[in-house]
């Protein structure tokens, strides 16, 4: 008999169907959640996305305060020079494609990368 529910798997990652070429690191959505690919994709490809845990994004040069929402860009362009502009950067909530998480540390307007709780 089956209880109320059970717990399939443990959801740290999902499955993510490439729509296009896509590299380990690429932000996507699955299923509605925020994902950072772990392996390199072509078309057609299927290969797990990380929807669970802390990440360290690029961002925009907004400034974000530990527990912001924030949401990834995909056109936004990062601070980090050495990424090219218009490629996807983390923005504050309400000026991207899809939310990501809350901020976990402070991110000052200078800087690169902010570290992200996935998904809450």
């Amino acid at each position: 008999m089956l209880k109320q529910a059970h717990i399939e798997r443990d959801g740290d990652f999902l499955d993510y169907t490439a729509s296009a070429t896509k590299s380990r690191g690429d932000v996507v959505t699955v299923g509605g959640l925020a994902g950072i690919l772990t392996e390199d994709a072509v078309s057609g490809d299927v290969v797990p996305a990380r929807v669970r845990g802390v990440a360290e994004m690029n961002k925009s040069s907004a400034a974000f305060t530990a527990g912001d929402i924030v949401e990834w860009d995909n056109d936004g362009t990062a601070v980090d020079s050495n990424v090219t502009a218009g490629t996807g950067a983390l923005v504050a909530n309400a000026g991207g494609d899809f939310d990501v998480g809350k901020v976990v540390d402070d991110a000052g307007t200078a800087d690169e990368t902010a570290k992200v709780y996935l998904n809450v």
